[in-house]
């Protein structure tokens, strides 16, 4: 088995960014907003999860479907919400969704999630990244 190199890595991220922005370009992302609030719901319904639970989310960017109806209904039925930041290192830190000082939580607040929401495409390609590609980590609390 040959293992991809950093530039085997990087050239399909950015083959996966491509393909990402052709898909949204056809897509109705003002209907995908409240559809993909209602999945979340019925599934979280099915779980079995309600409120006084956390979940973590993403905030969506231009290409995505958006995720502030989804945040807003969770809010509204007592759900918190922990979305991620960024850091320097690309190690991810978290915070309340609901926070507009995005207080960070600490990089293992992700562990208090039932639920994790994460954006993903229909054909997914998993491409690890590790400090020794230079594409950062998803976040050591999630490996």
């Amino acid at each position: 088995m040959t293992h991809p190199t950093a530039a085997d890595k990087r050239l399909v991220r950015a083959q996966r960014r491509e393909e990402r922005r052709r898909i949204a370009a056809a897509r109705d992302l003002d209907a995908d907003g409240p559809r993909l609030a209602a999945h979340v719901l019925d599934l979280l319904d099915r779980l079995g999860i309600g409120a006084g639970a956390t979940v973590t989310a993403y905030e969506s960017t231009p290409i995505e479907p958006p995720t502030a109806d989804l945040v807003a209904t969770l809010a509204a039925r007592d759900v918190r919400v922990l979305v991620p930041i960024t850091l320097p290192d690309l190690d991810l830190d978290w915070c309340d969704a609901g926070d507009p000082g995005r207080t960070p939580l600490g990089l293992d607040a992700v562990l208090a999630a039932e639920v994790r929401l994460q954006p993903v495409q229909e054909r997914r390609v998993v491409v690890g990244q590790d400090d020794a590609d230079g594409g950062g980590r998803r976040g050591h609390a999630q490996s």
